[in-house]
């Protein structure tokens, strides 16, 4: 692998922490597998971690991975659906490094709530990076390594699981940047052996699942921060190299105007089930599609110029995005033993089971509706404030030139609506949305920064509380804390702007109040508010998967 070099200078695993945070123990969640959950904490001895640093505990930790951790990564916990329990737990018991990595990551989320397991995950996530240089290793000084399909699908298979519980366990660690590094890794990976993982995406579940997880986490970045500037894309190739095109040009009915990244990400997804929720990620490879294809429009300007000289292409391009998320329809996975016949209850009267099964349709489509209007709201931002002009989004296809003042209020009510879209239906049941990892993070932090009422942000903080008394996801703190920072720099902003106002009218004798114009103005193109947080922040990459 010619990036190996990545892994080679990656040396933050020891760095430390800022602040842990105060004891507190892990809740009892009720979940498909209610018996398995009441495992508690493994108990700690400070000897043992002071002197000894062995781990007569390693057991607990494997014990927890599979009864707590796996039981709440996916929305349905089978075969099918949950890879973390099916795919990679089966892996860990064949590999040393998949092993620690599987250890890491249970004690890096243990830690969340006792900050005493810091040292079993560093330990156990430095064992599982040592195993991952050792495998790049062998890999590039294979004699004869001309090429690179040297290595076998069963090495390939072990270092794309390594580089993906490091990146979970970077992400479950206060999302440290250097999870982006194991993204590169996953990708450059991919993109070597392309030919082979497009072929085995279309049998093998272990290449599926990288292939998705990839791509997930990905995307979702590419709403947050500016990707491209650590991961290249220039080498992707499209389907025309790979003898996919049919496949391309059926999904080229859903999305005309295709980026060549989406097309790379949808050869390894399955045509029939586009539309379908997926368990894990918690909404359809349609939206997922969609998604990047805003983030794509949003980067894809370097100036306020160069969008107005592109104004009919962009404009083209809003509508259809816009007009796609609007009549996507998502529709949860089949159930498997859920009681049903043609969707029908074979039970002679609603029981238990048929009581669970509408619950879990109800929260696959809430949590899948609030990711797509979340995607409506990150398009309204693209268009409102990224590119300044919020009149694209409301009319499409015209060739109007009226300034974009005139459509500030109709732009306001469609980001206060879509605000509402998300955080009401959140509130209302954030016990069952937040059971599993599919919780829609992602749309609460896009509607958090939008939020311009106190009532609303009063409502965000209820639904954060709530999800970080889990005390089991690690990125959930620090996407608060991004948009609290956003809140206190438009207060900040507010209160500057107005002593500015009142000096220059005292000056001047004339209160103008076009006199000063938005301290975020610059001459090139506006960046998000979560863009300006995050660097604020010491560079931050968040990941809201």
């Amino acid at each position: 692998m010619n990036d190996v070099k990545l892994y080679f200078e990656y040396g933050g695993m020891a760095e430390e922490d800022g602040q842990n945070e105060n004891q507190a123990s892990m809740p009892n969640e009720g979940h498909q597998h209610p018996g398995n959950l009441s495992l508690s904490l493994p108990v700690l001895s400070t000897t043992t971690l002071g002197h000894l640093r062995t781990f007569d505990y390693d057991s607990a930790l494997l014990s927890y991975y599979e009864a707590v951790v796996c039981s709440s990564s996916t929305l349905l916990d089978d075969a099918k659906n949950n890879p973390y329990r099916h795919l990679i737990l089966p892996m860990a018991m064949q590999s040393e490094g998949l092993y620690h990595a599987t250890l890491a990551v249970s004690a890096q989320i243990l830690r969340i709530a006792d900050p005493r397991f810091r040292f079993a995950a560093l330990d156990h996530g430095h064992r599982a990076l040592r195993c991952l240089i050792a495998s790049l290793q062998r890999g590039q000084s294979t004699p004869k390594y001309t090429n690179h399909k040297q290595m076998s699908n069963v090495e390939i298979d072990e270092i794309l699981g390594l580089a993906l519980m490091l990146c979970w366990f970077e992400i479950t660690d206060g999302c440290r940047p250097s999870w982006v590094t194991h993204l590169k890794g996953i990708h450059t990976l991919i993109n070597q052996y392309q030919d082979v993982f497009i072929k085995n995406s279309r049998t093998s579940d272990v290449s599926r699942f990288f292939s998705r997880y990839f791509s997930f986490h990905l995307v979702l970045a590419r709403t947050t921060f500016r990707v491209e500037d650590d991961i290249t894309f220039t080498k992707t190739t499209s389907s025309k190299n790979t003898g996919n095109t049919e496949k391309t040009d059926a999904i080229m009915q859903y999305y005309p105007s295709i980026s060549k990244l989406t097309d790379f990400l949808s050869l390894a997804m399955p045509l029939e089930d586009l539309d379908q929720i997926d368990s894990y990620m918690g909404f359809s490879n349609s939206l997922l599609l969609l998604i990047n294809e805003v983030a794509d429009l949003a980067w894809k300007y370097h100036s306020k110029e160069s969008v107005e000289t592109d104004l009919p292409f962009v404009r083209e391009q809003v509508w259809r995005l816009r007009a796609s998320l609007e009549t996507l329809q998502q529709t949860p996975p089949p159930l498997a033993n859920n009681g049903r016949v043609n969707g029908a209850s074979f039970y002679p009267f609603t029981t238990g089971e048929d009581e669970l099964l509408e619950r879990t349709v109800a929260e696959f489509q809430a949590i899948a509706e609030a990711n797509r209007i979340g995607a409506l709201l990150l398009l309204h931002e693209v268009c409102a404030s990224r590119f300044q002009r919020p009149d694209l989004f409301r009319i499409p296809m015209s060739t109007e030139t009226e300034s974009a003042d005139g459509y500030h209020s109709a732009s306001t009510d469609y980001k206060t609506r879509y605000v509402r879209e998300i955080l009401d239906p959140m509130i209302q049941n954030i016990n069952h949305i937040s059971r599993t990892a599919a919780l829609p993070l992602w749309p609460l932090f896009i509607a958090g920064c939008c939020v311009t009422t106190e009532e609303d942000q009063i409502t965000v903080i209820k639904i954060f509380e709530q999800t970080e008394k889990l005390k089991r996801y690690g990125n959930i703190t620090p996407a608060r804390q991004v948009i609290e920072m956003i809140w206190r720099q438009r207060d900040l902003g507010v209160q500057d702007d107005r002593k500015r106002r009142h000096t220059a009218a005292i000056a001047s004798g004339i209160y103008d109040s076009n006199t000063m114009s938005s301290p975020f103005t610059t001459k090139g193109m506006q960046s998000f508010e979560w863009e300006r947080a995050m660097l604020m922040m010491g560079g931050l990459k968040l990941s809201l998967t």
